[in-house]
């Protein structure tokens, strides 16, 4: 993304090309996850909810892409980040190279510490018990039931 665009600007673009609504659908009550447009799943539009999805999400790629979530998740050790900063007009009007500069996204990751491999470990068996644990006594069952 163009450091030059605004937060409001990169975000429309986003969202954009994403298909999701204009407003992001920050002020939907629900949240409907479709699968080839099919509604598959709805949940209620709140924090804990986001909480779970980001375990979720955290859980899936250890499985799927595991180096990369590693890799990412250390360089989110070194970086900042905008939780429990509000998203106002003040917030979209900086631009994404003042964000990116300020928040070190761009900074060099280097060498994992100690704590910082014991941190990744703990948030991946969290990650991976919360989203992937109450599927086993379901396999569980079905393979009894199948085999």
């Amino acid at each position: 993304m163009e450091a030059s665009l605004t937060l409001r600007e990169g975000r429309e673009a986003y969202f954009a090309a994403s298909g999701i609504p204009a407003d992001g659908g920050y002020t939907d009550n629900w949240v409907v996850i479709k699968i080839a447009g099919v509604p598959v799943f709805a949940f209620k539009n709140t924090s804990p909810v986001a909480v779970f999805l980001n375990c979720q999400v955290f859980g899936s790629m250890l499985v799927f892409h595991p180096r990369r979530m590693y890799r990412a998740f250390m360089r989110s050790r070194r970086a900042a980040n905008l939780y429990g900063t509000s998203c106002d007009d003040e917030l979209l009007s900086r631009s994404v190279g003042e964000m990116r500069e300020e928040l070190r996204v761009d900074a060099p990751v280097g060498e994992p510490t100690r704590e910082d491999r014991r941190a990744f470990w703990r948030w991946s068996a969290r990650a991976l018990i919360g989203s992937w644990g109450p599927g086993i006594p379901i396999i569980a069952l079905v393979w009894w039931i199948w085999v």
